[in-house]
């Protein structure tokens, strides 16, 4: 292989990554720009259990399993709503504060009466963010 060939095909992984990451890019922004305009989005979490500190690879892991949810929107009311089969969570999202970021890098999502949120960030990562007696537990995981 001269030098040549090895600069080209160098080149050439260089340039598919950059344009991989701007397709991952368009296509997260395209999840939140779905969930503002009357959609839905589904997320899953990336561990079977809430942990007590996410920030040190989970140390503290709960007892408290995580679940699937969906958000959705209803473009005639401008409302968010979490889904999920967990009847507890669904009553406390139920009429969530919302915040939508003006730049389009988050849409946040609170219960009016507990502490807690979760919020969807536009790469479709999300931070679920509960507490129990007092103790904030978190999970991590992925909206599509």
């Amino acid at each position: 292989m001269t030098l040549r060939t090895l600069h080209l095909l160098v080149s050439g992984i260089a340039w598919l990554g950059t344009n991989g990451a701007a397709v991952a890019n368009e296509t997260a922004v395209a999840t939140l720009l779905k969930l503002r305009q009357a959609g839905e989005v589904s997320c899953q979490p990336t561990l079977p259990h809430f942990c007590e500190n996410m920030h040190v690879r989970c140390s503290g892991q709960t007892s408290v399993p995580t679940f699937e949810f969906m958000l959705r929107t209803t473009s005639s009311t401008g409302s968010l709503e979490l889904a999920t089969a967990s009847e507890e969570f669904q009553q406390r999202y139920e009429n969530a504060n919302i915040e939508w970021d003006k730049d389009g890098g988050y849409v946040l999502l609170w219960p009016k009466a507990t502490k807690g949120y979760v919020k969807l960030l536009s790469d479709g990562r999300y931070v679920f963010r509960h507490y129990i007696q007092s103790r904030g537990v978190m999970s991590l995981g992925q909206c599509k």
